[in-house]
């Protein structure tokens, strides 16, 4: 025997006292986070104390080699790694092995010994002692794994939040457009097996922007609110009603037998807004525009749906808003001609050999002399031939391309007056501005830059305005008009009389001129009702101290009307159309000999 019994004993204690402190050890470990080392401490030290218990006592007859497979069950529970689980059963049938052999050697003999109180006693601490720290470890990892779970439950609850927000507005609540998309999709697919239509509806809030202008975006959010919940008392629960963003909003009107019926809905919808809201204690009137197309009529993809729901839409605000429209192919053809036409416009702005000026020369009714002219911009497409400015200002206009353009306008204008000045030819240059180029920004620095580029006097030219850019933007436009008026450069207000009648704004702007539309002047020879709107014109200018010009002259009667009520100068067909600057040039040389 090659250890004594004593030996084996002692060893065999301090094996089980080492197990003892690596369980303490991994039971700090568990409080701590660390499970997987806590787990791995303990097997591992349960293994060595087991293992000592069988080399100290009966060896592979004693009872702790039934522990020995116990623990590999427990390690297998408790989630070892693949590595650490196959290490620990080779460990284990190394102790099986190095046991039998050296018993069957003779190295290593156990004898049989009597059992005594003591090995009960002891026995049974070091296995309560294991078994109590089992216990604890098994404890701290139940709430771990409970907590693991409640961490589960609360990653899995977030990832749903996650997946609603992703498919929903978060204002109202209704489906975005990704869900709506896929609604029609499901729509659409039942629409083709049943042979029904679908009707796809965007609906857009007229005036929504003054809303949150004057009350503040809370109280627009309000408004969106109510809205949802209005429409939602009108429509179908088969129905899908979502915003898209902003004030807009889509419903999908399924299982339609006809178009006429998407017509109902569209005309209920549009009378339940038209009703007013209370929000903030305040009730705000808020109709809407809606446009309607059809599946699989007008087509058959959800973005191309959409778009021509929204020409539909947009026809119903050119038409007096608050009410609806239907698609039609029209509408499509206009569009593909309004961005042919943008394309074109950069192209001839790029070339610069497209567009040029004629001026229209204007008279003093009581002389008869050129006073001036007035800028008209003309467009020679090399394949088009003459585009009429009445198809492409408005195209400018809606598609912004009438800042550059009017730019470039002021530009040419200013560089034929300077060239004028210096043929002798004194003619002031009328120029008419876009209001959106003054709501960009930065157009009183753009007219000092030019005339300084071109060596003019401020009051070489007069920028013609319209009554909506006075009415609609009158302090941001009071302030760039009158710092260029402070300048010297001259103010007309064009086609005036045609579309307001609150005149404060003449007190807001250093007007200079103003000009009386042709559809005034037009019924002069016979017409007593437009002869005195003019009059009231003339004499309020007059009292205001300012200039008259009238426009669309074309007979000699009309003339020697407005000169009799006081008009002091005009432009028309009676004297010329718009010319070429050398022409107008000549016009005034004429005038200037004559006299």
């Amino acid at each position: 025997m090659l250890i004594g019994i004593s030996a084996r004993v002692w060893i065999a204690t301090g094996l089980q006292g080492l197990g003892v402190v690596v369980c303490l050890g991994a039971y700090w470990l568990l409080r701590h986070g660390q499970i997987r080392l806590a787990i791995y401490g303990v097997v591992g030290s349960l293994a060595v104390v087991f293992s000592s218990i069988v080399w100290a006592n009966h060896g592979l007859a004693d009872p702790a080699m039934g522990a020995l497979g116990g623990l590999m069950l427990v390690a297998a529970m408790l989630g070892l790694s693949r590595r650490a689980f196959l290490l620990l059963v080779l460990f284990m049938v190394g102790q099986v092995v190095a046991v039998g052999v050296a018993n069957l050697q003779g190295w290593y003999v156990h004898l049989p010994r009597p059992l005594t109180g003591s090995r009960v006693v002891s026995h049974a601490l070091v296995l309560g002692l294991i078994g109590l720290f089992a216990w604890w470890l098994s404890r701290d990892l139940g709430r771990a794994l409970e907590h693991a779970d409640a961490e589960t439950m609360r990653v899995r609850e977030g990832a749903e939040r996650l997946e609603y927000l992703s498919l929903h507005d978060a204002l109202t609540g209704l489906p975005n457009r990704m869900l709506a998309r896929e609604r029609f999709e499901l729509a659409a697919k039942d629409a083709q097996r049943s042979g029904r239509q679908l009707a796809l509806v965007i609906l857009d809030l007229d005036h929504f922007k003054l809303v949150n202008d004057s009350l503040g975006h809370p109280a627009g959010d309000a408004l969106l609110q109510a809205v949802t919940q209005r429409l939602q008392g009108v429509l179908r629960a088969s129905d899908t009603l979502s915003r898209f963003g902003g004030d807009e909003f889509i419903i999908l009107l399924t299982g339609l037998e006809e178009g006429v019926q998407a017509s109902r809905v569209a005309a209920q919808v549009v009378q339940s807004l038209a009703e007013p809201f209370e929000i903030q204690g305040r009730v705000v009137s808020c109709g809407a525009s809606i446009g309607v197309a059809l599946y699989p009529t007008d087509a058959l993809s959800f973005d191309d749906l959409v778009k021509r729901a929204d020409l539909a839409m947009y026809r119903a605000k050119e038409t007096g808003r608050n009410g609806f429209q239907f698609f039609d192919r029209s509408l499509h053809e206009t569009v593909e001609q309004q961005l042919g036409l943008d394309a074109d416009m950069r192209q001839a702005l790029a070339s610069g050999d497209q567009f040029y000026l004629a001026y229209q020369p204007q008279f003093n009714l009581a002389n008869g002399a050129c006073v001036g002219v007035e800028a008209l911009l003309r467009w020679q497409h090399p394949l088009r031939g003459a585009i009429s400015p009445a198809q492409f200002i408005p195209q400018a206009e809606r598609s912004g391309f009438i800042v550059a353009l009017g730019a470039w306008v002021l530009d040419e204008a200013c560089r034929q007056a300077r060239l004028w000045r210096e043929q002798g030819v004194a003619l002031r240059i009328s120029v008419n501005v876009s209001p959106m180029q003054i709501r960009r920004g930065g157009f009183a620095e753009q007219v000092q830059s030019t005339l300084a580029a071109h060596g003019l006097a401020p009051d070489t030219i007069e920028l013609e305005l319209t009554e909506s850019l006075l009415v609609d933007d009158g302090s941001a436009a009071a302030r760039t008009l009158n710092a260029l008026a402070d300048q010297g450069v001259q103010l007309a207000i064009d086609d005036f009389g045609t579309g307001y009648s609150n005149l404060g704004y003449l007190r807001r702007f250093q007007i200079g001129r103003l000009k009386i539309d042709r559809s005034f002047v037009a019924p002069l020879d016979d017409a007593q009702h437009d002869e005195a709107i003019v009059r009231a014109i003339v004499q309020m200018a007059s009292s205001l101290g300012i200039d008259t010009l009238a426009e669309g002259v074309e007979t000699e009667p009309q003339r020697q009307r407005l000169a009799d009520l006081g008009c002091r100068h005009a432009q028309g067909f009676l004297w010329h159309r718009a010319l070429p600057a050398e022409d107008c040039a000549h016009v005034w040389r004429e005038q200037q000999a004559g006299r």
